[in-house]
């Protein structure tokens, strides 16, 4: 009986120090270290600082999600005026005042989203500079 209960522990302790080692081995990954190294740090929307060489990472929301929230005010018939600068910076007011500003992957990207969502939402103001 006692080396069954020994067997058992040592079988027991072989998991928990593996499960320990997998853990460090795991954590010490390149991408699970986003503030080290630059490509990480894109992958998660972070913006590499050159002369300082480490990520910064923000609770900000990115141009990304921002461009994604003016196409999907868009198409939920929310906007009432949207501007375009040369720049690809395209700035949206909504119905209820507030404005979102996002730069577009290309120019004119907005444009045919509004375009595209005209039957439903009716004329969205349009300008550009």
């Amino acid at each position: 009986m006692k080396k069954i209960l020994a067997i058992f522990f040592t079988i027991i302790a072989i998991i928990i120090a593996s499960g320990i080692g997998l853990g460090i081995i795991y954590g010490s990954l390149p991408q699970h270290h986003p503030q080290d190294n630059k490509q990480y740090c894109e992958s998660v929307d972070g913006e590499w600082s050159l002369d300082q060489q480490y990520c910064i990472l923000s609770n900000e929301p990115t141009n990304k999600e921002l461009w994604q929230v003016i196409q999907e005010m868009v198409e939920d018939c929310e906007v009432v005026s949207i501007m375009q600068t040369h720049n690809l910076q395209v700035t949206a007011t909504l119905k209820n005042g507030e404005t979102i500003i996002a730069n577009e992957p290309k120019i004119d990207d907005i444009f045919d989203i509004v375009n595209k969502f005209e039957d439903k939402c009716g004329e969205i103001i349009m300008a550009t500079e």
